[in-house]
């Protein structure tokens, strides 16, 4: 199925020339079914007006030439989506890292800080612990989230496949 944008007031009769060219009776036929058939609201109309987008189905032994994808208004929300998201998981990611780095050199300090031990020994255990979970919780988060967003960025791909086979 394709889908073409009629650029001037134009007939389904046009429309169906334009798309699958000097055609017979019965293909002519065929294909006006077709085409009502793919577009339903086209069914009352005498003229089509500038600007209509047309589903064209493929018809059987009638080319397809002129048909050309052309991107509709759900195409470019699809594609907004999908920047917006790669360009979250790319400053989630250098967020991340930031904060896995700054937690690594807070884990080498704590290690340094080993010579404090005798005298500072709950502060010492207790600073190791929550600097370690810090850690662990940045990194499950950063993988929850990227995972997250890997499986929208899949779910847009799909949507647009849709889009594109109807």
């Amino acid at each position: 199925m394709y889908t073409i944008r009629v650029e001037k007031p134009t007939t389904i009769g046009d429309v169906i020339e334009r798309v699958f060219g000097k055609v017979d009776r019965a293909q002519l036929s065929r294909a006006k079914e077709a085409l009502l058939s793919a577009n339903p609201h086209l069914a009352h109309l005498r003229s089509l007006p500038a600007g209509s987008v047309i589903r064209v189905p493929q018809v059987p032994g009638a080319r397809t030439d002129e048909a050309q994808p052309v991107q509709g208004p759900g195409d470019a929300s699809l594609e907004l989506a999908r920047k917006g998201l790669k360009a979250f998981l790319g400053e989630l990611t250098l967020s991340t890292d930031e904060e896995i780095k700054t937690v690594r050199m807070a884990q080498k300090y704590a290690a340094e800080m080993s010579s404090l031990r005798p005298t500072l020994p709950d502060f010492a255990r207790s600073l190791e612990k929550r600097i370690a979970l810090r850690g662990r919780a940045a990194e499950k988060s950063a993988l929850a989230t990227k995972q997250a967003i890997a499986t929208l960025l899949k779910d847009l791909d799909r949507l647009a496949a849709l889009r594109r086979s109807r």
